[in-house]
């Protein structure tokens, strides 16, 4: 019985040209990937929402919280509602942000967002206190 091996396949050689290609291609396959996936992930949008309350925990109406984006040096502004709560959404995630609250003269902390804390939503507390 005679074999065939004229359709088998030979391994590659470390030195060839094949295997050169090879890995080459392979090479530039990830790294098409993770640029893609990178890109995703910076272009990506997110929710912020939030409560304002006083140093009690009491909810503030009406406080005004404003989110400044630090590459832009954009402001947004935002008045709350009823029960304290406010809510920025489809907020560029690849850029930094300083999100605080002001209330009767009064400022909370700033609270920093950065593009690497990846969450789709953050939620996020603001304490104004009137001492």
């Amino acid at each position: 019985m005679v074999e065939d091996t004229s359709m088998s396949a030979s391994p590659i050689s470390p030195n060839s040209s094949k295997w050169k290609q090879a890995l080459l291609i392979g090479a530039c396959s990830f790294f098409v990937a993770l640029l893609n996936s990178s890109l995703q992930a910076q272009s990506a949008t997110r929710d912020i929402t939030g409560i304002v309350t006083d140093q009690h925990g009491e909810p503030l109406r009406r406080a005004v919280v404003q989110f400044d984006d630090e590459e832009t040096k954009v402001v947004f502004s935002y008045i709350t509602d009823r029960g304290g709560k406010f809510t920025f959404k489809r907020v560029n995630g690849s850029d930094d942000y300083r999100i605080w609250a002001t209330r009767k003269g009064h400022r909370s902390k700033a609270t920093h967002l950065s593009p690497f804390d990846n969450h789709q939503s953050r939620a996020i507390t603001l304490i104004v206190r009137f001492q």
